[in-house]
């Protein structure tokens, strides 16, 4: 079991004082989920995407001393493990999950009266690309909403995926894309 080998790494999933291992996270949705599971996260990102959090790594001290266990799904940016990474840090990432696209959103707003959204919020690189996935290139030339984003690294897959970003948060939180909304 993963959990047995949690005591021997760093941030996230930096070994403290006793058995426990400290827990990094991007944001405060993933910190209530590790809550709920008797997860107590010592360190979240004040600015919720990857860089953030591996910036703020960066400047714990003795960060360097253990690897870094990633937690994570199939889709996600490697933007923090390349720039731990970058700076030294022993990355191993371990994929948790699959992110599963559901039936098209598309083909059930075909089915109703509902007209196409004037704008598209994402707050995940993961959302845009199911997005892309499930909405051809001809709907969104046809309906061409503005995409918001909620950071850097959501922004750089919508560019990526060849849309034009009208809004990026400022902060980079849930509060931030509302303003910016």
């Amino acid at each position: 079991c993963f959990l047995e080998a949690l005591p021997s790494y760093a941030y996230p999933l930096l070994q403290g004082p006793g058995p426990r291992p400290q827990v990094a996270c991007v944001g405060p949705s993933s910190a209530q989920l590790l809550l709920q599971k008797g997860i107590t996260v010592d360190l979240m990102a004040s600015e919720f995407h990857a860089i953030a959090l591996g910036n703020e790594i960066l400047q714990q001290p003795n960060w360097q001393l253990k690897p870094i266990l990633l937690i994570q799904g199939t889709r996600n940016n490697p933007q923090l493990a390349q720039k731990l990474q970058s700076c030294g840090a022993q990355i191993e990432c371990l994929i948790l999950y699959d992110t599963q696209l559901e039936e098209s959103l598309l083909q059930a707003s075909a089915q109703t009266d509902l007209r196409p959204p004037d704008v598209a919020c994402f707050t995940s690189p993961s959302a845009v690309l199911a997005f892309t996935a499930q909405c051809p290139p001809a709907w969104r030339a046809q309906h061409a909403p503005a995409y918001a984003s909620i950071g850097p690294s959501t922004s750089a897959q919508l560019k990526a995926s060849g849309l034009k970003v009208s809004i990026q948060a400022h902060p980079h939180s849930r509060t931030g894309l509302l303003q910016g909304l």
